[in-house]
């Protein structure tokens, strides 16, 4: 399930990129709608990503730990005679980053376009 969950973000994504590159390099009658359609879903894909890794990161989850937003957490779990240890690291990417300037600027062309 996660699979395509994955999958399926990452077509949106292309699609989006390939309509913002479609409606800035033509002049025609549908390139303002191109550009809108595909800034619009590379910024609320990239809000709506923001807001579950916030919430995930500090919403209460019945876990026995607790998921760092941004760093690295040792955590230790016990369990009658058995102790297991681990490390959790969270990081924003480049990539998350790179979303991120990709957005705001596919909301600049949508605001600064004609039509």
């Amino acid at each position: 399930m996660l699979y395509w969950l994955g999958f399926s973000l990452k077509l949106i994504v292309l699609l989006s990129g390939i309509f913002l590159i479609l409606g800035s390099i033509t002049e025609r009658w549908w390139s303002v709608h191109f550009v809108r359609f595909g800034s619009i879903k590379l910024f609320w894909i990239w809000v709506w990503t923001l807001i579950s890794i916030l919430i995930l990161s500090y919403m209460p989850l019945n876990l026995p730990f607790q998921i760092p937003l941004n760093g690295v957490s040792t955590e230790v779990i016990s369990v009658e005679n058995v102790r297991i240890t681990f490390q959790i690291q969270t990081t924003f990417t480049e990539a998350f980053w790179i979303a991120a300037f990709a957005s705001m600027l596919g909301i600049y062309l949508r605001f600064t376009t004609s039509g």
